[in-house]
């Protein structure tokens, strides 16, 4: 029986305070969590790691803490839980099935002697995306030696194919999925895996450890495809396109030597690869006046293709096929509905949408550009497709976020226009709340009210991350 422990009621604090709100080590997984009663605002003590999970408001409260307590709910997320067992089973197993490279980063990464510890929640963050992407998508379900998952092959066709799971939970219009789909059915869909993590926990490490698995599997076997040796890193400004630069091998003070993220071995390998960093911006389609760095009245070069769209954005990259992409602050990344009606703005609130929106469309039309031109196959044809499973890192809820507090997107993000994040919650360590992973469902058709429901599309995701 779990021991239980009540805090002293205080009168002036509707929800009582814990006198040890940190439970457990941010190096590994939670044993424990609180739990608040939402009748007496008092918190007990409850064993185990809490269920993933996320809370909505069904109405604005005001100031009263209790009422607004108890008038938010709580959903679970199914599609995370399952990974998260599955994927706890993986590690106990060694990580049975996968490359020896990828072992070998996995278990150096766990080292308590580093000398920047890692957290549990980055570990299980790249994991879970190494998981899916090496073991499960790639159809190696049987080298993990496992007969059943709690994410079955089925359930996981079906997230491939844009179809409801076999998962509890969910309805035929909302439901997760781990593919993008454009809006034009002739567009390929994009894969996208997300991962929500706090702010603070470390996501650029995260996208520095990803680059690094990719990185020294390619470059063991400089003649397979499976791992791209080309990653694309998408961000929204400027401030954090410089803060990114450590993810580059070949600069000074990079992550990889930093953190130790690549055993001395390997480290040769890293310079084989490229990391382009850019902005959102470059998603813009080029004017059809433009040469060079100039526009021309007179310059009329007609309309810019794909192809010709993806050799500008990823220059060198292009010939590197494939392309891993990472979006950073992948919340920005996503498919505004057909047509959105914000009524009862401010002109502010209108302009704060109106940017938004922009953003959002201008950032995943041009993956959807890249993802779909025709590129030079091994073989001399051509194929499209070649833009791998974005990983998409998005941080915890904000303020000034226009979706509300419940729109949780899956985490592997390159999602698809409802914004289906995958989930595995990447959460910081002690993990002091349930630590949802982004995945929720996203309303389709005309959106009415306030900028809180900007979502389009017709399911949701959770999960950032792009291979």
């Amino acid at each position: 029986m779990a021991a239980t422990k009540r805090t002293k009621p205080t009168e002036d604090l509707p929800v009582q305070p814990v006198e040890q709100p940190i439970l457990c080590s941010p190096y590994k997984e939670p044993t424990q969590h609180w739990v608040y009663d939402t009748e007496s605002g008092e918190a007990s003590l409850q064993p185990e790691r809490r269920a993933a999970g996320y809370w909505y408001k069904t109405e604005i409260t005001g100031s009263e803490q209790r009422r607004l307590f108890a008038e938010e709910q709580r959903d679970d997320l199914p599609l995370v839980n399952a990974l998260r067992d599955d994927v706890r089973r993986w590690r106990e197993a060694g990580y049975r099935g996968a490359e020896a490279v990828t072992r070998e980063l996995l278990n150096h990464w766990s080292r308590a002697d580093l000398p920047r510890r890692l957290f549990f929640c980055q570990r299980e963050a790249v994991e879970t995306i190494i998981y899916l992407a090496e073991m499960r998508m790639s159809g190696r379900s049987s080298r993990t030696g496992f007969q059943r998952f709690a994410l079955t092959d089925d359930d996981l066709r079906r997230l491939l194919a844009r179809e409801k799971p076999a998962l509890p939970g969910g309805s035929q219009e909302f439901f997760p999925t781990l593919i993008d789909r454009p809006a034009m059915e002739a567009l390929l869909p994009l894969t996208r895996l997300g991962c929500k993590m706090a702010t603070g926990s470390g996501k650029t490490v995260v996208m520095a450890m990803l680059i690094a698995w990719a990185f020294c599997n390619r470059g063991r076997n400089r003649n397979s495809t499976q791992f791209p040796d080309a990653v694309l890193i998408c961000c929204p400004n400027l401030t954090v396109k410089e803060r990114l630069q450590v993810l580059r091998p070949d600069m000074a003070g990079n992550y990889y030597e930093e953190f130790d993220l690549v055993p001395v071995k390997y480290r040769p390998l890293m310079q084989h690869g490229k990391v382009l960093i850019t902005n959102w911006h470059v998603m813009n389609t080029e004017s059809e006046h433009k040469e060079g760095d100039a526009s021309y009245k007179v310059v009329n070069k007609g309309p810019e293709t794909a192809e010709d769209f993806a050799r500008r954005v990823l220059a060198e990259l292009h010939d590197r096929m494939p392309v891993m992409v990472l979006n950073d602050e992948g919340h920005h990344c996503w498919r505004p509905a057909p047509q959105v009606v914000a009524e009862d703005l401010d002109r502010d609130e209108k302009w704060a949408v109106d940017e938004e929106l922009q953003e959002a469309t201008v950032w995943v039309e041009g993956l959807d550009r890249i993802n779909n031109a025709l590129r030079p196959s091994v073989s001399g044809g051509a194929r499209s497709g070649d833009l791998r499973p974005a990983h998409d890192l998005r941080p915890a809820q904000r303020s000034g976020d226009l979706r509300p507090a419940h729109d949780l997107r899956p985490a592997h993000d390159l999602r698809p226009a409802h914004d289906l994040r995958p989930a595995h919650d990447l959460r910081p360590a002690h993990d002091l709340g349930s630590g949802p992973e982004d995945s929720g469902p996203q309303p389709s058709g005309p959106l009415r009210g306030r900028a809180g429901s900007l979502r389009g599309g017709s399911g949701f995701a959770k999960s950032r991350n792009g291979l």
